[in-house]
């Protein structure tokens, strides 16, 4: 058989990337998460527009909360929430929180609420806001300024509202954190949700301990929270269950010269004190028309324990309490010769009672109802200004005339001046409003086909949840598994060739156009992402490729079969066809493509040579041959495997 070396060669690839290399067909590239950013800020009990918050609130989110790297819910309202907090003398992680600085009574100015469930203590003792394990956490709400109307006694400094989760997107979902520090200090927590349909639940378990500096200051603590909900067609219905334990020890004072001598000692070694704490809540929401029903039925028992050595005595100490709070309450939005009005209105029912270790005891009942109506008067301050403006020219004619002096004109001209002022903030407000309006329209960061629904309709999500997936099949991404030691000749903009499986006679192509710079760790290949052309819409995403990457290109240089190739000694050699004779021809190789059975020739051949492209028994050089069967091919010519021609051997 003989073969005709071509004056010019199609592209060849090295050996390592012209072999089989499996290419995962998606459309990641393509493809979009639409997440839902407005937050809600519930300062009338309700949630309301983003919008329109109250003046003074802001909102910790639990996106906030883990990029802060907070490890419980009282240092995310210090360090993110901005609040002012004083060190707990038992060694656990809860400050005093004060809001609005009322100093040593500041937690007592101040209500905590979870859930719309207040936490505040009768006792007079701070909400133990570590309790709480921070993964069920969706947002935290604080609120500076007099809040008594809606929220009862001690809301003087303000509200602090915390908003455990309101049930969780499709799929399961969870986190596992451990860390650790000085003092033998350490925190683990997990946590694990779901949702299925209108249905979803919750579960979070954190357990954390140190010793803290001083000795017998150590403090342990347990927490597990687990929820349940249901929501469908503006209707809730959701069960949370927590319970936490903690044991502190308790070092004792110190006098000056005491600490000046060892800060860290202690003079009550057995001192110690202990906390169990249970929670159940039940809240339900139902939307009917323009009226918004909600209600909380919660009940929480605490028990605490402290023992105190005097030396001569050990005295102990212990109290437990049982609160049950029952909160119902709507809202109302309508409108009324255009202007906007909103009612609130609920009841507050709690009953509180505790029983101590010595016989003592004492029991609250406490009622409360409240109401708030809140109208707005959208077109109030044009007409404001229009009669402003008027009295204006008015004074300024009487001006002229002397008949009033220029101190009555200058206060009508404030006048004026106030009736703008008006305006410019009921447009501002108007801007905000739209802007609300805006952000309830969910709109598609591109053109494509819905391949996944995250959420069904009537939930409610939090910050940077994702609502759909979008894919744009015009326009798909090659996710192609290369081994690492091929990486080094693979480079941006190179041309890839493949084909997909059930399009068995159509080749696809595309261009490298970024490469993933780490190794996966199972496979060890990096990933190498090719842009894709689909015009057509024929590819789908998740469909299987195989293909190869052209990394270099062989130019004008000529190219011989593999099966033409022979050895001599070390050298590489071709059996040319010289004048009926068998000449061996040494010649110098550059690429290699297996698949392909071709070699690039960079030395030694010139085009249009006629050599025998299989190795054939008894012929060297030398020999005297005959081709027969057809002709060479032109030196332009592509080789085609399938042209073959015979070498007869002639005898001598």
């Amino acid at each position: 058989m003989t073969f005709a070396v071509p004056n010019s060669a199609p592209a060849i690839k090295p050996l390592a990337l012209a072999c089989a290399v499996s290419f995962s067909l998606f459309a990641g590239a393509a493809s979009a998460e639409q997440a839902m950013t407005t937050v809600h800020v519930t300062g009338a009990r309700f949630a309301s527009d983003a919008a329109l918050p109250p003046i003074s609130a802001s909102v910790i989110t639990a996106e906030d909360i883990r990029r802060a790297g907070a490890t419980d819910v009282n240092a995310a309202i210090r360090k993110i929430g901005g609040v002012y907090g004083r060190q707990s003398l038992d060694g656990s992680p809860d400050f005093a929180l004060d809001l609005r600085g009322f100093g040593a009574n500041g937690s007592q100015n101040l209500v905590i609420l979870v859930d719309g469930v207040r936490m505040n203590e009768n006792e007079l003792t701070g909400a133990v806001l570590s309790s709480i394990p921070v993964d069920t956490v969706e947002r935290i709400e604080i609120t500076r300024g007099g809040s008594s109307v809606l929220y009862g006694e001690g809301a003087t400094g303000g509200v602090i509202n915390i908003i455990t989760r309101r049930g969780a997107e499709a799929g399961y979902h969870g986190s596992l954190s451990l860390e650790g520090g000085r003092f033998d200090q350490y925190d683990a927590r997990a946590s694990v949700r779901h949702g299925e349909g209108p249905l979803s639940f919750d579960l979070a378990a954190a357990k954390q301990g140190t010793d803290n500096y001083r000795d017998n200051n150590a403090f342990r603590q347990k927490t597990i929270s687990g929820g349940v909900q249901w929501a469908v067609d503006g209707s809730r219905l959701g069960l949370r269950v927590e319970s936490a334990r903690q044991d502190s020890r308790l070092p004792g004072s110190l006098t000056l010269e005491q600490f000046e001598a060892n800060p860290r000692q202690t003079f009550t070694p057995n001192d110690f004190g202990s906390l169990d704490s249970d929670r159940v809540t039940l809240s339900a929401e139902q939307r009917i028309g323009s009226v918004e029903l909600a209600a909380e039925l919660s009940h929480r028992e605490r028990e605490v324990n402290a023992a105190y050595d005097y030396g001569t005595y050990l005295y102990e100490y212990g109290y437990h309490t049982r609160q049950t709070q029952f909160s119902p309450r709507l809202r109302q939005t309508s409108r009324w010769n255009g202007m906007l009005n909103e009612v609130v209105a609920g009841i507050d029912l709690m009953r509180w009672e505790r029983a101590t270790s010595t016989g003592s005891g004492a029991s609250q009942d406490s009622k409360a109802f409240y109401l708030r109506d809140e109208m707005r008067f959208p077109g109030a301050a044009n007409a404001r200004l229009a009669l402003a403006t008027k009295n204006e020219a008015n004074s300024q004619a009487l001006l002229a005339q002397k008949y009033i002096s220029q101190n009555s004109f200058d206060t009508t001209r404030n006048s004026v001046e106030l009736a703008q002022a008006a305006v410019d903030a009921a447009r501002a407000q108007l801007d905000l409003a739209r802007i609300a309006l805006n952000d309830t329209v969910i709109r598609a960061p591109l053109s494509g086909v819905v391949s996944k629904r995250f959420v069904q309709a009537g939930e409610k999500l939090s910050p940077d949840s994702p609502v759909m997936a979008i894919v744009d099949l015009a326009h798909l991404t090659l996710d192609a598994q290369v081994p690492a030691s091929d990486i080094p000749r693979v480079q941006v903009g190179q041309d890839v060739r493949f084909k997909v499986d059930g399009f068995d006679a159509r080749e696809f192509s595309g261009k490298v156009t970024r490469i993933n710079p780490a190794a996966e760790a199972g496979s060890r290949a990096m990933l190498v992402y090719i842009s894709v052309a689909n015009d057509d819409g024929a590819l789908r995403a998740g469909m299987f490729a195989k293909g190869q990457i052209t990394t270099e290109k062989s130019g004008a240089r000529p190219i011989v079969p593999l099966a033409a190739l022979r050895k001599d000694g070390a050298r590489d050699v071709v059996y040319r066809v010289d004048s009926g004779k068998v000449v061996a021809q040494p010649v110098e190789l550059g690429m290699r493509n297996d698949d392909e059975g071709l070699a690039e020739v960079t030395g030694g051949l010139d085009a249009g040579a006629v050599l025998l492209a299989v190795p054939l028994d008894g012929i060297k050089p030398g020999t005297q041959v005959k081709l027969a069967g057809s002709a060479p091919a032109k030196p332009d010519a592509k080789p085609d495997a399938k042209a073959e021609a015979v070498v007869v051997a002639k005898k001598d």
